[in-house]
């Protein structure tokens, strides 16, 4: 696994803990593996994952319709163009393959 997907994976873990799920073993694992990592990487990772929780949060509730969802869609869409840049600057910093996207 890369560093980038251990930081994205340790922050998701951090917003289930933040959300009440039993992670602690596994964030605590996923804790030692990032210690080299610049903290604004995984702040901003974090940042991102997080605001794309709520959104899918808003989509479970299912908003006023089809126009909501739609704009949810596309702002998820834009926030995980985001959080693929983000993991491509972690794998430039530590020399390792990018994420290739058609979309970004």
């Amino acid at each position: 696994m890369t560093k980038a997907e251990v930081v994205d994976r340790y922050t998701i873990l951090r917003l289930k803990k933040e959300h009440g799920l039993d992670v602690a073993k596994e964030l605590n694992a996923f804790e030692k593996e990032i210690k080299d990592v610049p903290d604004t990487f995984v702040e901003r990772l974090y940042e991102v994952n997080s605001y794309m929780w709520s959104i899918e949060d808003m989509a479970e509730l299912g908003g006023e319709g089809l126009e909501d969802m739609g704009r949810l869609f596309h702002k998820q869409r834009e926030l995980n163009k985001t959080r693929v840049k983000i993991k491509n600057e972690i794998a430039r910093h530590f020399k390792e393959v990018e994420e290739q996207k058609l979309f970004v």
